[in-house]
């Protein structure tokens, strides 16, 4: 019994010490290359050659225990240099053989077995904004896609984003996921002419959009009514030719084509990924479905290369020439909501989706999105709102109802609508002309007669 209490005793003691040692040799700035020898990944910019993500130069300082004498005089300049206490440098010591390097110093003290270490940190100007399809340092995202090409010398990468759109509709989404209480959420924008990617965000599930979740049957009446108009006779070859149950062919890790079945009697039971919609909705107005990219052109050694959009032409589909379509749909009984379409009204130039989960309360999703205002005018929401506002304009252009009102109170009313007033009697006012309603274009005097 003593055995084991004394076992359990030395297991405790190095799991607070491998604590104490994670603790004080974690660095929250990550390391590209400490190997000489491994190139940094390449910087990659949006369109308009703004810097999204760069390798940046870095001194360290490198700590060889077996060449350091620890000496006091030693461990102060030490400690204060790493910002550490002695003890600690001291369990640093006695724990460590190898080289260990630290990122973060005030300086390098000149102390034999210590030296300075260059190493590269990778920034992310606009970290939070484009996380989504970013990534890590290759962990994710479309460095992690062309991870092998940006580690190439002098390689860079030129995105199809447009960082304004993009910084637009992270903000829209996160005030639509507090609008709805939703749990997670996603939206893209596609340019319709070249296929690209412009704007990608989510929030709450990093790859919410490469994932077959979307119920189809949302916008159920969009496909449905293509598949009347085209020359297919089998609802599966229809939304299998538009690219439901495949791979887009986007240039991000990690996407779920999902499955279709052989044959489709009703879209219920049809799931879809965010990327696979909107490429689906710009097929059914081109008449062209295309493999999605966010990367524009990658700069190697031996020149730029464009990346390009594989096209493939869909000859029998009837494409809608109709401008300003735009569609959205969803369902408080599975918590979700998506609205997509086509933008602008008229020569439509993107496709948009935005795509909300876990939703918790009643209301239209983005209603404050600046990128589709006119759809969202067009919602059964906003036209009721636009009506009541013109009824309380029209209302406030037309002579108001004056009866029943007491003497200042007539007189504050008739100011306020720049009118002059003749009245006669005391009490509340029983009569008034003009009468109630009567419009106020000519009108200047108003004469009230009080009991």
């Amino acid at each position: 019994m003593k055995k084991f209490w004394f076992l359990s005793l030395i297991g405790l003691i190095l799991l607070v010490l491998a604590g104490e040692k994670a603790k004080l040799f974690s660095s929250p700035e990550p390391v590209l290359s400490e190997k000489s020898g491994v190139r940094p990944l390449g910087p990659v910019y949006d369109l308009e050659r703004r810097v999204l993500a760069e390798s940046v130069s870095r001194t360290g300082l490198l700590l060889v225990p077996g060449a350091f004498s620890p000496s006091p005089v030693n461990l102060k300049m030490l400690a204060d240099s790493l910002g550490k206490e002695e003890n600690d440098i001291s369990m640093l010591l006695a724990t460590y053989k190898e080289p260990v390097l630290f990122r973060k110093v005030k300086n390098v003290p000149q102390i034999e077995g210590v030296f300075p270490k260059k190493y590269f940190e990778r920034i992310y100007p606009y970290q939070e904004v484009c996380n989504a399809f970013l990534g890590n340092e290759g962990f994710w995202g479309i460095e992690a896609y062309y991870h092998n090409l940006l580690r190439r010398k002098d390689s860079y990468l030129v995105t199809a984003i447009e960082i304004e759109k993009q910084k637009e509709l992270f903000e829209d989404l996160n005030r639509s996921l507090k609008r709805l209480r939703a749990k997670r959420g996603g939206a893209l924008i596609l340019d319709l002419e070249t296929g690209r990617i412009k704007a990608f965000v989510t929030k709450g599930d990093r790859d919410l959009l490469l994932k077959p979740r979307i119920p189809l049957a949302s916008l159920s009446e969009v496909f449905e009514k293509s598949f009347e108009q085209s020359s297919y006779s089998d609802l599966a070859t229809f939304l299998r030719d538009l690219g439901f149950g495949e791979a887009t062919g986007v240039d991000l890790p990690g996407e779920n084509p999902g499955f279709l079945p052989p044959s489709v009697s009703s879209l219920e039971d049809v799931r879809t990924s965010g990327v696979q919609l909107v490429r689906a909705l710009a097929a059914l107005y081109t008449g062209k479905l295309v493999s999605p990219k966010l990367a524009q052109e990658i700069n190697l050694e031996n020149g730029k290369q464009l990346i390009t959009v594989e096209t493939k032409t869909l000859e029998d589909l009837l494409p809608l020439k109709k401008g300003g379509v735009w569609w959205w749909g969803g369902s408080y009984r599975v918590g979700a909501f998506v609205i997509a379409g086509l933008w602008p009204r008229k020569n439509p130039k993107e496709a948009f989706l935005v795509y909300l989960e876990g939703v918790r309360a009643y209301g239209l999703p983005c209603y404050y999105t600046r990128f589709i205002p006119q759809a969202v005018k067009n919602s059964r929401f906003y036209m009721a709102r636009q009506k009541t506002k013109r009824s309380q304009k029209l209302a406030e252009n037309r002579m108001p109802d004056l009866r029943g009102l007491t003497l200042k109170e007539a007189l504050e009313r008739l100011s306020a609508l720049g009118l002059e007033a003749e009245y006669q009697g005391f009490g509340v006012t029983v009569s008034q002309w003009p009468a109630p309603g009567t419009p106020l274009k000519k009108i200047t005097r108003c004469r009230l007669v009080l009991k």
